[in-house]
């Protein structure tokens, strides 16, 4: 990166990984609108590529694609009288999902599409649903050869299932042109990053031959996320590791590192994740242990490096799922009577009951 002395301009050199050219961009603080809405942006910005040519357009820093979380400070100057009057929620055209997967409380693995719905096995556990909603990815035990199992395809539009592979595998996630699959598989003692084409999943092959502890999913076409009991790492298709993160710095102090929790970055930018752990000491850090839930779930940008806890205090949730227009999240709270998903925006606001079942991934 290259600093202009009057501090309002920057330019940054990267690599186009599809094709493997050298980018230029510069920044200018400066305002600037896009001439399609009434959104005026923090930045004016130009993309210098050898193929593509001279690009133009606005910007905002990642700090604005953050938002406020109601509940981040027990400082709140509200009084009482405001925050009962306040809306439910503030956030608006959000889109309500109309693909989604689930274990219902018979324990069986559902589709749902619209109105219809329909059982895709007995059981199943690492659901994963096709971005057009269609097919359901979902690991089934075998109890008769422990720990062999196996990853099945639901296809929804036939009703019938096929067995991908076997063996000790398991979280696997479709990527984001639902065009691979990518998979843990126990080689050689350790969890491996496999992959295979959805149209020949009969030619499986390793991606990663690092051992990691869990997969995490997709970041773009061509990047996974990653993580082992230390670090997250976003590795590359080609199997080179672009980036590592120590779990600590993103967990903080707060919650502990555990192999089921789970990371899941933002569709709509890369840079924020939602992780899902269990508290190490009290609801946000207080020192009581004393009914406290055993999980929370917390936002973390990775460049300012902000954590800020999204779910109440109260709930002891786990699982948590982006929607795919990046504003909702779902999320298992575990409670004595019943386990449930539940729908909280990312600003906080608005935790509600949203389904009596667990597991919830959405396709569309």
């Amino acid at each position: 990166m290259e600093h202009d002395p009057s501090g309002q301009a920057w330019t940054y050199h990267a690599k186009d990984t599809a094709v493997g050219v050298n980018t230029t961009i510069h920044l200018s603080r400066e305002a600037c609108s896009d001439g399609m809405s009434a959104t005026k942006f923090t930045f004016n910005a130009v993309v210098e590529h050898p193929q593509l040519g001279t690009l133009k357009g606005c910007a905002r820093i990642a700090a604005e694609l953050f938002p406020r979380i109601i509940n981040q400070s027990e400082d709140d100057s509200d009084d009482a009288a405001k925050k009962k009057t306040a809306p439910e929620t503030t956030i608006t055209g959000f889109k309500v999902p109309t693909a989604v997967a689930y274990v219902a409380s018979t324990g069986k693995t559902v589709v749902s599409r619209g109105a219809v719905k329909k059982v895709a096995g007995p059981a199943g556990t690492d659901l994963a649903l096709s971005h057009d909603g269609k097919k359901l990815l979902y690991v089934r035990a075998d109890p008769k050869a422990a720990p062999e199992s196996a990853i099945v395809l639901f296809d929804f539009d036939t009703g019938r299932s096929r067995d991908l592979v076997h063996g000790a595998v398991r979280q696997s996630f479709w990527s984001l042109d639902d065009a691979r699959i990518a998979y843990l598989n126990s080689q050689d003692q350790k969890w491996q990053i496999w992959t295979l084409p959805a149209a020949s999943p009969e030619t499986p092959a390793p991606l990663y031959t690092g051992s990691v502890s869990a997969l995490q999913g997709w970041v773009d076409t061509h990047l996974l996320l990653a993580t082992d009991l230390q670090n997250a790492y976003w590795i590359a298709d080609d199997g080179n590791v672009t980036q590592t993160v120590a779990l600590r710095d993103i967990y903080g102090t707060s919650f502990e590192v555990r192999e089921s929790d789970t990371l899941r970055v933002n569709p709509g930018n890369p840079d924020l994740l939602l992780v899902s752990a269990n508290y190490t000491a009290g609801p946000l850090g207080t020192a009581s242990t004393a009914n406290r839930p055993a999980g929370g779930i917390f936002l973390y940008e990775l460049r300012s490096k902000r954590r800020t806890v999204l779910t109440p205090p109260d709930q002891s949730a786990s699982n948590g799922e982006w929607s795919r227009d990046g504003v909702q999240v779902f999320y298992t709270v575990r409670a004595s009577t019943v386990t449930s998903t539940y729908r909280v925006f990312w600003d906080g606001s608005a935790s509600k009951r949203y389904i009596t079942a667990t597991n919830f991934v959405i396709g569309q």
